[in-house]
């Protein structure tokens, strides 16, 4: 997928997560690749705080880490702002 190579590893984990529980739509993957490209960390992290509970446990296990402390982290980037 065009764009995909410009993903930090957190950007990543969130569409690896969204191809495996959406893969027949193309198109809202590249619309998650497209938000998530050329950003670092600290914007994926962000980006974490509006996906709900079972897209977070996808990424967690992703980025093989807790779920609720993936929330948490999440969750101090934002007070961050």
């Amino acid at each position: 997928m065009d764009g995909i190579d410009d993903l930090d590893f957190v950007g990543w984990a969130i569409v690896k997560a969204f191809m495996e529980r959406f893969p027949n739509d193309k198109g809202y993957i590249a619309e998650k690749i497209e938000h998530l490209r050329g950003g670092n960390k600290f914007n994926s992290l962000i980006y974490l705080v509006n996906l709900d509970d079972e897209m977070l446990k996808h990424v967690a296990r992703g980025l093989n880490c807790d779920h609720n402390e993936l929330r948490q982290v999440s969750k101090f980037c934002m007070d961050y702002l």
